[in-house]
């Protein structure tokens, strides 16, 4: 939760006191031709500053801190029409310096609040746009999500001349597990997947889960020299993974730029076409 800014109440007093000082010093500075008598409504600026630093407290502090000092120092009553008029004088500044800082701490709570729901809506904005990208039970990237960064990801190839390397995934046995486990665990074996591939591939790599059991890997500046690397590791993960879930596995296709093309949907295409070859081939020699 964002919490909204509270006002420097010290710094605005300090900056009052300095300003009603200077103020002072001005208007003695002035008074061989302006005379000793002084409307207190010279230091209105100096609450109005206080209060906009350091909220209602601050202008407060000015407030009675200017009503003692142009008391003390500048109004005299010999020179003024009265006592009666001074005090009038008085009372009048000390209601405009208390609803001066009375509005303006009440403007900066309301400025306030306004920037926290602004962040609240900020945050829940991007929440949402995580949530239209991203697996809910794998924490990986969508279709969606492979879709976009698919075609960004082989703008980037293009224009640095790099290789890339598009690799599917589609999980062998998801079916038994559910059926002969439960659907709860079929989802821990999604979830185990999903880690396998995020563990074997590189930092500058990403995973998402496009489908049902189905994956994909985005491995930028990779060609087939770094993806075998990676898919020796791989099966490596996911032999394991067919240990603790009855003998589940992966089949996978990949498709190289700039060997297989240089087009978004061709380079899906051909590592889906090679993954359904390696499927149906692990299938011939009995792993379903």
């Amino acid at each position: 939760m964002i919490r909204p800014h509270s006002p420097n109440r010290l710094a605005g007093a300090f900056a009052g006191a300095a300003l009603v000082a200077l103020f002072t010093w001005i208007r003695l500075s002035l008074s061989p031709v302006l005379g000793t008598d002084m409307a207190l409504l010279f230091f209105v600026m100096a609450v109005l500053i206080a209060a906009a630093i350091g909220g209602r407290a601050a202008g407060l502090v000015t407030t009675f801190l200017s009503l003692a000092v142009a008391v003390g120092l500048i109004i005299r009553p010999e020179a003024s029409a009265g006592l009666a008029v001074e005090f009038i004088r008085a009372s009048v500044f000390t209601v405009e310096g208390i609803a001066i800082s009375v509005v303006m701490d009440r403007l900066q709570r309301s400025a306030a609040a306004l920037r926290a729901a602004a962040g609240q809506v900020e945050l829940e904005r991007e929440r949402v746009e995580r949530m239209a990208l991203e697996d809910y039970l794998t924490n990986l990237g969508n279709r969606r999500a492979f879709r976009g960064d698919l075609r960004w990801t082989l703008a980037q190839s293009l224009r640095d001349r790099a290789p890339l390397t598009v690799m599917i995934a589609d999980i062998d046995g998801l079916k038994r597990v559910n059926d002969t486990e439960g659907h709860e665990r079929g989802d821990e074996l999604l979830v185990a997947v999903a880690r396998a591939i995020s563990s074997s591939s590189r930092t500058s790599d990403s995973a998402y889960r496009i489908g049902g059991d189905e994956f994909a890997l985005l491995m930028p500046s990779a060609g087939p020299e770094e993806y075998e690397a990676m898919l020796k590791r791989l099966r490596q993960s996911i032999a394991q993974v067919g240990a603790e879930f009855n003998g589940a596995g992966v089949s996978v296709g990949a498709a190289h730029k700039p060997e297989d093309g240089e087009d978004a949907d061709q380079l899906a295409r051909i590592a889906d076409t090679r993954m359904y070859e390696a499927k149906s081939a692990r299938s011939a020699r009995g792993h379903v």
